[in-house]
């Protein structure tokens, strides 16, 4: 992530990125209407869809961190910034039974613009986008940015949410008041992260990327959960024993009784173990109850 620790194979690969986020966009865009050309349009690929996008979305901000020459603290901001938003979109979606894309959106106009920063960077350089603007560092710049973005995220979705209930005529402060404790379970693995890589900075330091997914697939797992619940028309259980997980790690991290490395990549595994077991399991059930076969599409049967 460092501009100045980056090697020869950094600017290509970032290019690489661009045109494989560009590929990854455009299959996303169509999988569905090949879904129905082929009538194989299911709720396993509803789920599906959206899983691989909220696993995705941490991959990609990691690489527009690397992009633009994030370290630190500002790099774990933005990277839970661009995870926010995705949180949001999720929550709102499960009370507004829409997934609302405006005008501007982040699956459109969001990845282009992060795709242009991909090439822009892998032809310019890292270094053009660190420095100062009118002597404040871009870091802190992105950092506010990003709050501010996930401020209005949430707002956005808050306000779909109240005239979507309005509309159906439901309890609009019994529905708020369950929405609301819905987001708990994410911040605090937002907030417990941000305070670990400030009493570890060493994470940050020298595995940054593995430090970012420790945190963010804890997030995807609980937003997966969501999308699950949200299709059962499910109330989900969004406190999880990973949580036990965070605050064990962070506790060894803070009387250091082991390495923070070493403590980063025991809580990672865990954590990766239950989010494995987890869409494992869920995918096995779906196609199980909906009597189909994953990633295979059976030839029309011929009449008679």
């Amino acid at each position: 992530m460092d501009p100045d620790h980056q090697t020869w194979a950094t600017s290509p690969l970032l290019v690489l990125s661009g045109l494989c986020l560009f590929a990854y966009q455009t299959l996303d865009g169509i999988d569905g209407m090949q879904a129905r050309r082929t009538g194989t349009g299911s709720p396993l690929g509803q789920l599906f869809d959206h899983g691989v996008d909220a696993m995705v979305t941490g991959f990609v901000a990691i690489q527009s961190i690397t992009a633009i020459g994030l370290t630190g603290f500002p790099a774990y901001v933005t990277f839970m910034g661009s995870v926010l938003a995705f949180v949001a979109s999720t929550w709102e979606e499960y009370h507004t039974h829409v997934l609302y894309l405006g005008k501007i959106s982040g699956p459109v106009e969001g990845i282009i613009g992060v795709i242009a920063v991909f090439i822009l960077a892998g032809f310019i350089g890292t270094s053009s986008f660190t420095g100062n603007v009118l002597g404040i560092p871009k870091s802190y710049l992105n950092v506010v940015t990003m709050i501010i973005a996930a401020v209005f995220y949430f707002y956005s979705s808050y306000t779909r949410i109240v005239s979507a209930v309005t509309d159906r005529k439901e309890d609009l402060a019994a529905t708020m008041k369950y929405a609301y404790t819905q987001l708990p379970p994410f911040l605090s693995i937002i907030g417990l992260g941000g305070v670990w890589i400030l009493v570890a900075p060493e994470l940050m330091a020298r595995w940054p990327r593995m430090t970012l997914l420790m945190f963010g697939q804890g997030v995807v797992l609980l937003i997966t959960i969501t999308i699950v619940c949200r299709m059962a028309a499910a109330r989900p259980t969004l406190w999880h024993p990973l949580h036990a997980v965070y605050l064990v790690g962070f506790l060894a991290t803070i009387t250091r009784v082991a390495s923070p490395v070493l403590v980063m990549f025991a809580v990672s595994a865990v954590v990766w173990a239950f989010y494995v077991h987890y869409v494992v399991n869920m995918i096995l059930q779906l196609a199980t109850h909906l009597k189909i076969r994953v990633f295979v599409i059976d030839p029309p049967k011929k009449k008679e």
